[in-house]
């Protein structure tokens, strides 16, 4: 067996461990209100708008009839596994569409990939211990979908974001990165009208499937968002005064938030601008968002802050990055 080979199955057998215990660790954690919560969404008795978050749940439900035999933490730890995976191998999609955006000798993405463990282990383990199954699968998509705009592959890209509708809302921040970094094939006010065109219809893709799962399952639509403006303004003021219960928050992704200014000059173009989702995030989760506790809101971030170190530690591999106008 060669040693590129060993290395190959090496990895696949981090994938799997990685894949296992991760969800078995988030569900220790969560300990005694984990079934509750699982039976609450299983059921779709979720409040207000987290009853629109029903991916996971439908297939917790098809699992269900092919393993009548299985309890719910069972079969959520399953799928949860199976998306742990998903967004190893989707992460995986990303850095090598990335990497095809400079001029780097040739990488190995499968190897470089794990790097998005850290980032994980910081916002769900560190900075978390809530178990909520639609975490990995939000980060898979999201993962995915980028992935699917780097390679220009439009179509799949529209599969994906109807597919992540169906997980969560934040999915919905693919559509200021396809403005950011889409490929439009046009130039000018042509290039600018096709970016506006695509945000919009995909806009109403989002809108449309969120009113058809509140129709169907809530009877009508609820209140959107829960409004945590003024306690996220104090708790930011206090992660600037480094008040213990809100200065973890900085260990946010690992820490690897910081990376940005480091990493800034080595980045292709293209990753540049998607870096600007880091503030329009931030500002959709300051008013909608629980900064406090709760790292794992900025799911779709993830994969972005994973990213970052390969163009700072790792940067010698980037001396010959293609530098392009932002």
């Amino acid at each position: 067996m060669s040693g590129k080979v060993r290395i190959r199955w090496g990895v696949a057998a981090v994938y799997a461990a990685v894949s296992i215990l991760l969800p078995s660790i988030l569900l220790t954690l969560a300990g005694r209100h984990a079934l509750p919560l699982l039976e609450e969404r299983f059921l779709f008795q979720a409040p207000g708008f987290v009853q629109a978050r029903i991916l996971v749940h439908l297939a917790a439900r098809g699992l269900a009839l092919v393993l009548p035999s299985a309890g719910i933490i069972t079969i959520y730890h399953v799928l949860s596994s199976l998306s742990v995976m998903a967004m190893l191998l989707s992460f995986r999609r990303l850095v090598g569409a990335v990497s095809t955006h400079t001029d780097w000798p040739d990488r190995d993405p499968a190897r470089d990939c794990l790097i998005i463990l850290v980032p994980v282990a910081a916002n769900y383990i560190l900075l978390g211990g809530v178990f909520m199954p639609e975490d990995f699968p939000a980060i898979a998509l999201f993962s995915l979908g980028l992935a699917m705009l780097l390679e220009g592959r439009t179509g799949w890209f529209y599969a994906v974001f109807a597919v992540g509708c169906l997980n969560r809302e934040t999915i919905v921040l693919l559509v200021p990165a396809f403005v950011l970094a889409a490929q439009t094939g046009r130039s000018g006010l042509g290039d600018l009208i096709a970016r506006a065109l695509h945000a919009v219809l995909l806009l109403a893709i989002w809108a449309g499937i969120r009113a058809c799962i509140f129709t169907l399952l809530c009877g009508g639509i609820p209140v959107l968002y829960e409004d945590h403006l003024a306690e996220n303004l104090a708790f930011v003021r206090d992660m600037i005064l480094m008040k213990p219960h809100a200065a973890k928050m900085w260990l946010t992704f690992g820490g690897m938030w910081i990376l940005v200014p480091f990493a800034w000059r080595r980045m292709p173009a293209v990753l540049r601008r998607l870096m600007i989702l880091f503030p329009i995030m931030f500002l959709i989760m300051l008013k909608t968002g629980n900064f406090d506790g709760e790292a794992r809101i900025w799911n779709e971030l993830v994969p972005l802050a994973a990213l970052l170190p390969q163009y700072c530690w790792f940067g010698v591999r980037g001396k010959n990055v293609k530098y392009a106008p932002i």
